[in-house]
């Protein structure tokens, strides 16, 4: 569409639209606008990232946490890292614990291993 403001002047910084989503940030802070200009995650974030248009990870300058694609949080910011391996899976960190999120089921798996006697246990739970 010609002539049409699609990310408003009052952004510092704008990346192209991936998807239907893209990153802007004011006063050096990230957040999420989609293609109609509405902040889908306001901007209040150290980082974000877009993850294939369903997913969006940001970090506070501290902790990650992990968000859909219209701002609901689906991960509350209480991890130290989340590491996206491939669209299918992220790896998330705590000092307490490590997890799995497998994001095409929409499933937090707990991965746990002790340490004393070498074993290894999983324990899903859907997430909310």
């Amino acid at each position: 569409r010609a002539n049409v403001v699609v990310i408003p002047i009052t952004y510092d910084f704008a990346e192209s639209f991936k998807g239907d989503l893209a990153i802007v940030q004011e006063y050096s802070l990230s957040g999420v606008i989609d293609k109609s200009g509405k902040k889908v995650l306001e901007t209040g974030y150290n980082m974000v990232e877009i993850l294939n248009n369903q997913f969006i990870i940001a970090n506070n300058g501290a902790l990650f946490g992990l968000f859909d694609r219209t701002g609901k949080e689906i991960l509350p910011m209480v991890y130290t890292s989340i590491t996206n391996y491939n669209e299918d899976l992220l790896m998330l960190q705590n000092s307490e614990s490590i997890k799995f999120f497998l994001t095409k089921e929409n499933k937090l798996i707990d991965f746990n291993m002790d340490v004393d006697d070498d074993s290894i246990s999983t324990d899903e739970n859907a997430s909310e």
